[in-house]
């Protein structure tokens, strides 16, 4: 459905990855470039295999869960995303990452700018 807006949108371009889900059989990450800039929405994957592959990335917007698996498998978060959005930030988490790269969305309500 998503990818029907390509062509539809003026410099817009979206690619959907199957990625897992542990509830889902039917789970997409996607990756959005729009007036060049590269934004990746990992939907609620555990898994990095995705985001591992890539490069180049604007914004990457993530789960706990996954930037965690992401730093766990040591791969350079530097050379994959420019900003990464850390978002499903539950009271049982334990995420602290400080860094001029990392926005944590952890108010409900937050508004970003994405530029």
């Amino acid at each position: 459905m998503l990818l029907k807006l390509n062509g539809m949108i003026p410099d817009f371009k979206i690619e959907a990855f199957r990625t897992n889900h542990f509830l889902s059989r039917r789970h997409y990450s996607y990756l959005i470039t729009w007036h060049n800039k590269r934004i990746f929405l990992s939907g609620d994957t555990t898994d990095p295999t995705v985001i591992k592959q890539m490069s180049d990335i604007d914004w990457s917007f993530i789960p706990t869960w996954l930037i965690k698996n992401i730093f766990d498998s040591e791969v350079q978060t530097d050379v994959m995303s420019k900003m990464f959005v850390i978002y499903h930030i539950g009271e049982k988490d334990k995420i602290n990452i400080i860094g001029e790269k990392f926005l944590m969305l952890d108010n409900q309500g937050q508004i970003i700018t994405v530029d």
